[in-house]
């Protein structure tokens, strides 16, 4: 009995990790969703206001996994890119959130995000980007 069970979760964790993109570029390709919104800030601004809370509120949000956030700012471009990416034994390397910012005006940028599946973190992405501080901003 208890092998059966071991290998059900297995096979159940071996199916939800093809659900999962193991890339920023394969959730690019299929986002489960996706969000765009603009605000009236610099995107540098919004990186600084984005990153702190994304790292936070991921260090505590995923037990179980090892999870990073990649933040990346590129002035050439100017545009910043921001994701969650975790590691699990089971489901391997997998990339849970995409937050793009791209400038469209000294003071203006939009915000582009994208999620695998359910989970929509737009909202809390979107009052992150306005200056709210916490997990579940309101």
């Amino acid at each position: 009995m208890t092998r059966k069970y071991i290998l059900l979760v297995i096979a159940l964790a071996a199916g939800v990790s093809g659900c999962l993109p193991a890339s920023v570029q394969a959730l690019r390709g299929e986002p489960g969703g996706e969000s765009s919104f603009e605000i009236a800030a610099g995107y540098q601004e919004v990186y600084r206001r984005i990153a702190p809370e994304l790292r936070t509120c991921s260090e505590s949000a995923w037990i179980g996994d090892h999870t990073s956030v990649r933040a990346e700012l590129f002035t050439d471009t100017r545009t910043a890119e921001l994701s969650i990416e975790g590691v699990n034994m089971l489901l391997g390397r997998r990339v849970t959130l995409l937050i793009e910012i791209t400038a469209l005006a000294e003071q203006r940028s939009r915000i582009h995000v994208l999620w695998p599946g359910r989970g929509d973190m737009s909202a809390t992405v979107r009052a992150w980007a306005g200056g709210a501080k916490g997990c579940r901003p309101t």
